[in-house]
């Protein structure tokens, strides 16, 4: 015996997986989302501040690390990486390819000094494998601890650009 049940019912009730579609189309939007802000608020925190006021500023400032080349904001950077690859291959490449060129890639710390399109700072920091970028500013020369207690402190003389050393043959 077959029983034919019929009900009026409405077309949407009859398809009850647009629901469940639209719901998981939703959640995965929102997972997307979730994951792009996250990444943007990697790259952000991997950033140097006055790094990024250099980037957002609307004039280049008169810094030895930034510069307009053709219309084009460069910056002089330090890519710290966490890779486990010495080499740091895969990051040299990314740089390259987003327009920048690597000037070194430092042996005793996983880093490396390039010169990157302003606009590409983000880019580079929201890798997984990079660190941090900081600006490739200007050092001072300092004098250590070691030569204040030691007394080494009070042989040296700083004469302009070069030091001289008196005492110690």
């Amino acid at each position: 015996m077959i029983l034919n049940i019929t009900s009026k019912t409405s077309p949407s009730a009859r398809r009850p997986g647009w629901r469940r579609a639209l719901a998981t189309g939703l959640g995965s939007l929102a997972l997307l989302l979730g994951l792009a802000a996250e990444a943007g608020a990697r790259a952000d925190s991997n950033i140097a501040s006055d790094l990024q006021q250099v980037i957002s500023a609307s004039s280049t400032p008169k810094l030895s690390w930034a510069k307009d080349v053709k219309g084009v904001r460069y910056v002089k950077v330090l890519i710290i990486a966490r890779d486990s690859d010495p080499e740091l291959l895969a990051l040299r490449a990314e740089v390259l390819a987003r327009g920048g060129s690597v000037y070194c890639r430092y042996v005793s710390v996983s880093a490396l000094s390039a010169l990157l399109p302003a606009d590409q700072v983000a880019a580079i920091a929201a890798r997984k494998d990079v660190q941090g970028v900081s600006p490739n500013r200007l050092t001072a020369r300092s004098a250590s601890t070691l030569e204040a207690v030691t007394g080494a402190l009070n042989l040296r003389s700083y004469n302009g650009n070069s030091a001289n050393y008196s005492g110690l043959d």
